[in-house]
């Protein structure tokens, strides 16, 4: 949809491909399969509004996306590339960002999965019972 700039409008998404045409009202509750009631967005926010409980919301001139506890989701701050701007922000805030900040603490050992799965796997299938 042209209105939507061919993108994903779930806040923070830059998606432009796999868009999907979202019922902000849904059909089935009555919702028109017309443009006021559609939104662009990718197929993975798309599972994520009808599987989690997101929900959305019309406002004047923008869609408000809703948490599933009714808290909306703001936009991020985008950042215009203006590096002295973030450098000001980083100066004011005293933080230390230099070649050394991000220095990983991994040397190569093999990944222990096991802790992960064990926390993961039985809420997924207690989820599919």
């Amino acid at each position: 949809m042209a209105r939507d700039g061919q993108r994903c409008h779930f806040p923070g998404c830059t998606h432009t491909h796999y868009l999907q045409a979202h019922h902000v009202r849904h059909w089935l509750h009555g919702g028109r399969t017309d443009i006021d009631n559609l939104v662009l967005i990718c197929s993975f926010h798309h599972a994520t509004i009808h599987d989690h409980g997101y929900r959305i919301r019309r406002r004047p001139e923008l869609w408000e996306f809703l948490r599933p506890d009714g808290t909306p989701i703001p936009e991020p701050v985008v950042l215009n590339g203006n590096t002295e701007g973030l450098i000001e922000m980083h100066t004011w805030d005293r933080l230390r960002i230099d070649r050394t900040t991000l220095s990983p603490q991994w040397y190569g050992e093999r990944l222990d999965v096991d802790p992960i799965l064990g926390a993961l796997l039985p809420k997924r299938i207690a989820a599919a019972a």
